[in-house]
């Protein structure tokens, strides 16, 4: 299921577009109790359901065709279990388990093809789910997109390879692309995960401090003081070894080194979501459990992978998510979310789904939902990926803009020599120099060599 194509489906006309999502929500329920009721043997009532749902697709003018082609997604995942039902010997079960699963599949397609997410998400609200569940179907829905995006960059990418290879070699080609494909889910479904708990997610959690509580304000010290970290990955990786750093008011730093240097590593223990050995403290809070809430918000990570870090079904929604987890009502969280849209140059992309945006776009409505938490640190982890020339000056000049102390971390020396005051060069989880740009650079030659 592609979102654009079901996004598409759902701003449609026909009569069952205009309908309540409420009634519709209900009705499905409904059919899906009936269709799990219905015994195995009887055929009667599966071919009425498969025909109310074929009616359905025709009224809401639907591409028929491509709508039941998209539910069959389903039929790997159920076609196992029918297999070993089969092989037990229950023919007319295994039957009803692949009927059922195609049918249910095909009439919550009909669904969210017919209703905009927003306005399904309201209509579960309404019917008082809780909210927890609200956000795992919000979750499982952009999870489906993320296993969809995934599925067909791989596709597009054997299709560039495609040849007429023995069939045991095609067979062992589609094992192992869909083994490679849900580890690459897994992995950007984690990505999305850590970008909600940079920006508060915590379900058995206090809301986020709204202002500054714990240490007070302390004029000249350092916004972030680390001392010795170290950090061993589960595989035995020693990725930080020893780092000691300070990060001062009104200051850029570039975090510069080869891939797998601990950059990122580094960063990422800076609102906790790694904790290695070491002290770190952040706005003179140490950062352990007592204090890890009022640290994130203080701390605001962008991530490299923007479509990791927009989640909500809105632009608006997205950049009102901070706000929210710290405990703002919907208006000033909204206020919020406007407000640091606005400073971006994003505003009129509030009511936009966020998959819609160019990468440029998506990279500052990304910043936006960091700034609508109002930080006073910033972390871009490299902030150029995927942006042209255009982009790079449009981001350039509103980093500039931003009042917070921040940490580049980038392989784009121009885009380091443009906004950065200070450089920090790692080397296998040390730092290996801290000074002027143009001295570190210098250090280790680093720019772009092509004889």
């Amino acid at each position: 299921m592609h979102h654009a194509v079901l996004e598409r489906w759902s701003r449609g006309s026909s009569p069952l577009h205009s309908l309540d999502p409420r009634l519709k929500t209900a009705a499905l329920v409904i059919f899906l109790v009936l269709v799990a009721a219905t015994p195995a043997r009887s055929v009667a009532p599966f071919t009425a359901y498969a025909a109310m749902v074929l009616i359905g697709l025709a009224a809401a003018r639907l591409p028929v065709a491509q709508a039941l082609l998209r539910a069959g997604a389903v039929l790997p995942f159920s076609g196992m279990f029918a297999l070993l039902v089969w092989l037990g010997g229950d023919h007319s079960r295994a039957l009803a388990l692949v009927g059922r699963s195609y049918i249910s599949a095909s009439a919550v397609l009909l669904l969210v093809s017919t209703t905009p997410l927003p306005a399904l998400l309201r209509a579960l609200e309404w019917f008082h789910v809780p909210g927890l569940l609200v956000t795992i179907a919000q979750f499982l829905y952009r999870y489906l997109f993320v296993l969809s995006e995934q599925a067909q960059h791989m596709r597009l990418a054997a299709a560039c390879r495609a040849g007429n290879g023995a069939r045991a070699i095609r067979f062992q080609a589609a094992a192992g692309a869909l083994s490679v494909l849900f580890a690459r889910s897994y992995e950007h479904a984690n990505g999305i995960h850590r970008a909600m708990l940079s920006r508060g997610f915590a379900p058995d959690a206090e809301p986020l401090p709204q202002s500054g509580g714990g240490a007070p304000s302390r004029e000249g010290a350092p916004l972030v003081e680390i001392e010795n970290l170290r950090y061993r990955y589960d595989d035995g990786t020693q990725a930080l070894d020893g780092i000691s750093f300070q990060l001062h008011p009104g200051e850029c730093v570039a975090l510069l080194g080869a891939n797998g240097s601990g950059k990122t590593t580094f960063a990422l223990h800076l609102n906790g979501l790694l904790r290695g050995e070491g002290r770190v403290t952040v706005c003179g809070l140490p950062l352990d459990r007592h204090h890890l809430a009022e640290v994130r918000r203080k701390v605001g990570i962008v991530f490299q992978d923007s479509d990791e870090q927009l989640f909500m079904p809105t632009v608006l929604e997205d950049a009102a998510y901070g706000p929210s987890n710290m405990g703002l009502d919907a208006a000033e969280a909204r206020a919020r979310a406007l407000a640091a849209l606005e400073q971006v140059g994003m505003a009129h992309a509030a009511a936009k789904a966020p998959y819609h945006l160019s990468s440029g776009e998506k990279r500052r409505v990304a910043i936006a939902g960091v700034l609508a938490m109002n930080p006073e640190i910033l972390v871009l982890d490299e902030p150029t990926t995927y942006l042209d020339p255009p982009g790079q000056g449009d981001l350039y000049r509103l980093l500039r803009s931003l009042p917070q102390a921040k940490l580049l971390i980038t392989h784009d020396t121009q885009f380091a020599r443009a906004l950065a005051t200070r450089a920090v060069f790692f080397r296998a989880g040390r730092v290996e120099a801290d000074g002027p740009v143009e001295s570190v650079l210098a250090q280790f030659d680093w720019a772009s060599h092509f004889e």
